[in-house]
C-alpha cells in the first residue's frame, strides 16, 4: 500500500508539473498573439516573433525550454518594437519643426539658426552638434515607450517632444521634457492595461477554439477584436469569456478523464460497451465486459458534478445454481477489485488523482441486470472521486 502511495503521490506531482508547464505556454501564446498584433497595427513584418505552440504530445521539459527560448525572443522583438516607435516618433517631431526654431543643447546654451552657422571653438558648427545631442536625449526617454503603445498616445507624447524643440532657453526646454517623461509613463500605463485584456483574451480564445455552445462564435470575434486593439475588454465581456473558457476547460477535463479511464482499462482486458464518452454526460453509464467473462459485466456511472466514479460488478444471465453462482460471483468481484486497484496506479500515472471514498467487499450478492438496463442504480462496489 505504501509503495502504491508513493507511486501515485509521484504521478501526481509530474500531473502537477505538467500542468503548470501547459499553462505557461498558453500565457506565452497569447502573448505572442497579441505582439503579433502590435507588429500588425505598424505594417510591420513579425519574423522575430516565435509561432505559438500546440502542447500535443510535448512533454513538460520540452514545454518548459520552449518557453525560456520565446521569452528571449518576445524580449528581443519588444525591444525592437520599441526602438521602432521611438525613432518614428523623433523623425516626426524633427521633420515637423519649423526652420526658425531655436536649437537647444539641454545643458544651458542656446543659439538661433543664425548663430548655429558660426563655427564654435573647435571650428565646426554648433548646431548640428546640438541638434544631435538633443535628438539623442529625446530618443532615450521615448525609449522607454511600451511596445504596444496606441497612436493617440503616441501623437501627445509627441506634440510634448516637438515643444521641446521648439523651446527657447534651456530651463523651459527642461521643464517641457519632464511633461515628456509624464505622458510616456501614461501612455504605458493605459498600454499595460490594454495588453493585460488582450492577453487575457487570446488566452481565452485558445481555451474555446473549439468549443461549440450558442454564442461562441459571436465571442470569438469580439476576443479577437480585443486582441487587435479594436475593442476594450469590459467586464460583461470578460465575465462571458471566463464562463465559456471554464466550461471548454471543465468539459475538456472530464474528456480527458473519461479517455484516460478508457485507455487503462482496456490495457486491463476490459472492453467497453458504448464509449466512454458517455461518461461525460450527465447520469453517463456504461457497461465493461471480458473476453472470459460470459455472465458478468462492470457497470460504470460518473457524477460530473460531484467528480465521483462507481464501478459494481454485475450479473448479465441469471442462474439456477446458487452455490455455483455465488462462488462465481465472488471470483468476478476480487478479480475487478484488482483490477480496480491496478487502474487507479494507471490512472495516476496518465495524471488523474483519484481518492477511494467506499469499497463494499467481494463476497456480498451481485445484482442481476440487462446491459441496456435502465432501471435505478445497484448497489455500488466502489465509490472513486476523481479531481
Amino acid at each position: 500500500m505504501e509503495k502504491a502511495a508513493r507511486r501515485q503521490e509521484a504521478a501526481a506531482e509530474a500531473a502537477r508539473t505538467y500542468e503548470q508547464a501547459v499553462h505557461t505556454v498558453l500565457d506565452r501564446n497569447a502573448r505572442i498573439s497579441v505582439m503579433q498584433a502590435a507588429y500588425a497595427r505598424n505594417a510591420m513584418t513579425a519574423d522575430d516573433l516565435p509561432a505559438p505552440l500546440a502542447v500535443d504530445g510535448q512533454q513538460a521539459e520540452d514545454l518548459r525550454a520552449w518557453c525560456a527560448r520565446a521569452d528571449e525572443l518576445l524580449a528581443q522583438a519588444e525591444r525592437n518594437l520599441t526602438r521602432w516607435i521611438a525613432e518614428t516618433v523623433i523623425h516626426r517631431v524633427f521633420a515637423d519643426a519649423p526652420p526658425e526654431a531655436v536649437r537647444l543643447d539641454l545643458t544651458g546654451t542656446t543659439r538661433t539658426r543664425r548663430d548655429a552657422a558660426e563655427p564654435d571653438s573647435a571650428g565646426e558648427p554648433a548646431e548640428e552638434d546640438r541638434r544631435a545631442r538633443l535628438r539623442t536625449t529625446l530618443t532615450r526617454v521615448l525609449d522607454r515607450l511600451a511596445p504596444d503603445t496606441v497612436e493617440d498616445d503616441r501623437a501627445l507624447v509627441r506634440l510634448a517632444a516637438a515643444e521641446v524643440v521648439a523651446a527657447a532657453d534651456a530651463a523651459t526646454a527642461d521643464s517641457r521634457l519632464t511633461d515628456v517623461r509624464i505622458r510616456v509613463r501614461q501612455a504605458n500605463e493605459r498600454a499595460r492595461e490594454r495588453r493585460d485584456a488582450a492577453v487575457h483574451a487570446a488566452r481565452c480564445l485558445q481555451l474555446i477554439a473549439h468549443h461549440d455552445d450558442p454564442g461562441a462564435d459571436r465571442l470569438r470575434a469580439a476576443l479577437n477584436d480585443v486582441v487587435a486593439g479594436r475593442l476594450p475588454l469590459d467586464d460583461t465581456l470578460r465575465a462571458t469569456a471566463d464562463r465559456m473558457a471554464a466550461d471548454a476547460q471543465a468539459a475538456a477535463a472530464r474528456r480527458y478523464v473519461a479517455h484516460s479511464i478508457d485507455q487503462v482499462l482496456s490495457g486491463l482486458g476490459y472492453q467497453v460497451d458504448g464509449g466512454f464518452e458517455t461518461l461525460t454526460a450527465e447520469s453517463g453509464e456504461v457497461y465493461l465486459t471480458r473476453g472470459d467473462w460470459s455472465e458478468h459485466a462492470v457497470k460504470v456511472r460518473v457524477d460530473p458534478e460531484a467528480g465521483e466514479l462507481r464501478a459494481a460488478v454485475v450479473r448479465t444471465s441469471p442462474s439456477d445454481e446458487a452455490e455455483e453462482r455465488r462462488r462465481l460471483d465472488t471470483e468476478r468481484a476480487e478479480q475487478w477489485c484488482a483490477a480496480f486497484a491496478a487502474a487507479r496506479d494507471g490512472l495516476a500515472e496518465a495524471g488523474v488523482r483519484t481518492d477511494l471514498q467506499w469499497v463494499i467487499p467481494p463476497g456480498d450478492q451481485v445484482p442481476v441486470e440487462s446491459r441496456r438496463s435502465t432501471a435505478p442504480r445497484q448497489r455500488t462496489r466502489r465509490r472513486e472521486r476523481e479531481r
